[in-house]
């Protein structure tokens, strides 16, 4: 059966709008017995207004980084600053923030990625699929709508812009090549070698020689994209390997459901940050905040829905990244799920003492 698109996307959309209604019909008092793993919208009395909302969810560190521009952060940093030695915001499946993902659980955005990088999002993870001779972006089986193309035309124009910046790009091979001529390593050289051939000439940052696992200075990537390269077979011949033992790589997204991440995923992000502290700057430390194999990406970001009942890892983060008794300083890249206004400024604010200097 060949794979139909605009039918995957109608029949999603259906559901979709079926599971929004559905769920608004039901009555506060019955969030305890409906809720399940923060599938069902239901609303609460006790939300928090003061929390940015979304879909129903409600975070005091999610949704809302449309609301703060931070476009040139990096420019305040030496030029002798490695790059390790940064506390980066970073997203993952940065490509997901159309609402139609959410029917299946595939959302993991609520903002594009141009707003991203606006934000002050400087790591950002496509994962892209060679479908019907098209390198597009997918999560798992689900197409976003977008291609390898298009993101590359954002993040060069943003680089043109904002000629000060570096953005870490991680790009994944999500599934193997389908209805496709070639292999994805030759579709990926036709691109860059093509149709965004100037941009990436000027943009993308090459390795010294194959396989290379050390990071340059701040001053030798603005305006560049290191790419962490999750295709092909290694040397990496286009960045640092996703393999590389130069990256230290905390990704936990097995945790269990909504109310064992406390347990599960929150140690792991934790042991993650101070390891970053204190960890050697040859070595790029990547946290990932996200979940979800038995938890929908937004309820493990942002917690229950409605009720104040379990806390997601935005805000479990957002928390201990603001509480002044853990301090301040290296964390590494924090790669988050529908990420807020106050935990990226949370994040970049570890980056005070780099400025003062």
């Amino acid at each position: 059966m060949i794979f139909d698109l605009p039918i995957f996307l109608a029949i999603a959309s259906l559901f979709s709008t079926a599971l929004a209604v559905s769920a608004n019909t039901l009555d506060a008092q019955d969030a305890p017995l409906y809720e399940w793993q923060g599938i069902v919208n239901v609303p609460s009395l006790e939300r928090r207004r003061a929390d940015a909302n979304y879909l129903g969810y409600s975070s005091p560190y999610s949704f809302d980084i449309n609301t703060i521009s931070n476009p040139d952060w990096m420019g305040a940093l030496p030029d002798n600053t490695p790059i390790t030695n940064i506390s980066i915001p970073g997203t993952h499946d940065t490509m997901t923030s159309a609402e139609i993902l959410a029917a299946i659980g595939a959302q993991c955005q609520n903002n594009h990625l141009d707003i991203q990088l606006q934000g002050g999002v400087r790591y950002i993870d496509i994962r892209a699929w060679l479908l019907f001779n098209d390198l597009i972006i997918s999560h798992g089986p689900a197409p976003t709508g977008d291609n390898l193309k298009g993101v590359f035309q954002t993040v060069f124009s943003f680089l043109d812009a904002h000629p000060g910046e570096t953005i870490v790009m991680r790009i994944r091979e999500e599934n193997p090549p389908k209805w496709s001529n070639g292999d994805f390593v030759s579709h990926f050289q036709s691109l860059i070698g093509g149709s965004v051939a100037s941009g990436a000439q000027k943009h993308l940052w090459t390795p010294p020689s194959p396989g290379s696992s050390s990071f340059p200075n701040l001053g030798q990537l603005r305006g560049k994209v290191v790419i962490l390269q999750g295709f092909g077979s290694a040397p990496a011949q286009y960045g640092i390997k996703w393999e590389s033992s130069a990256l230290q790589i905390q990704d936990n997204y097995d945790a269990g459901t909504l109310p064992q991440l406390p347990t599960t995923k929150w140690p792991s992000i934790l042991a993650q940050f101070n390891a970053a502290l204190t960890g050697s700057l040859s070595n790029l430390y990547l946290n990932h905040l996200s979940a979800s194999t038995r938890c929908l990406p937004i309820a493990c970001a942002t917690g229950s829905i409605g009720i104040d009942l379990y806390k997601g890892m935005n805000d479990m983060a957002g928390d201990w990244l603001t509480d002044p008794n853990n301090g301040l300083g290296k964390r590494g890249i924090v790669i988050m799920d529908f990420p807020g206004a106050k935990l990226v400024s949370a994040i970049l604010a570890n980056n005070a003492a780099l400025m003062a200097n």
